[in-house]
């Protein structure tokens, strides 16, 4: 048994508990199978998920990575990474916000797991970065977080792209001041 996305209901399944709208009222019990009409109707009652019996969130994971087209992941990243570059253009902070909102939907529903990790992180750190925007280039942080949403987004994790060795005690390696310890 499994909570299963929306999108990622398919006729013929069969619902471990019962299909609930938002108001708590139930749709479908448990036990029935899925058609294209529950699946219309679940739409209609801004039903988002169901409990499938025999069914994962990782099945389903492993099922539309397993069909994906590399070099379509690969045009989707590139497409979420300059559409983020566009962020940083704003300056006021509603419009900022709402641009953010959309990326972040379209990056954590991408089939890319290390631009949803991204994502993930800037919105932990999005105060600050609107704080930045609001301030403008003047603001003392700018160029750290320049640097680490730069290195974050080309390698597609949270990690720098310049790694330290500890030689000898010393600190060997490309660091920028204000990131060492």
């Amino acid at each position: 048994m499994g909570v299963i996305n929306l999108e990622d209901l398919e006729s013929g399944m069969v619902l471990a508990a019962d299909a609930k709208a938002r108001n708590g009222r139930v749709l479908l019990n448990a036990g029935s199978v899925l058609t294209e009409k529950h699946l219309h109707i679940f739409k209609a009652w801004g039903v988002t998920e169901a409990d499938i019996q025999g069914v994962s969130r990782q099945d389903v994971a492993a099922t539309a990575e397993a069909q994906a087209d590399p070099r379509a992941l690969e045009r989707a990243q590139a497409v979420l990474k300059e559409r983020f570059r566009q962020f940083w253009g704003y300056t006021y902070l509603g419009a900022a916000q709402k641009f953010f909102a959309r990326w972040f939907w379209q990056a954590t529903h991408s089939q890319l797991k290390p631009m949803a990790e991204v994502a993930k992180l800037i919105q932990c750190h999005l105060p600050n970065i609107l704080t930045y925007l609001r301030h403008g280039s003047g603001h003392p942080c700018k160029h750290r977080i320049a640097l680490f949403l730069h290195r974050s987004l080309e390698n597609g994790a949270g990690e720098p792209a310049v790694q330290d060795r500890n030689v000898g005690g010393q600190r060997e390696g490309r660091v920028p001041r204000g990131f060492r310890a």
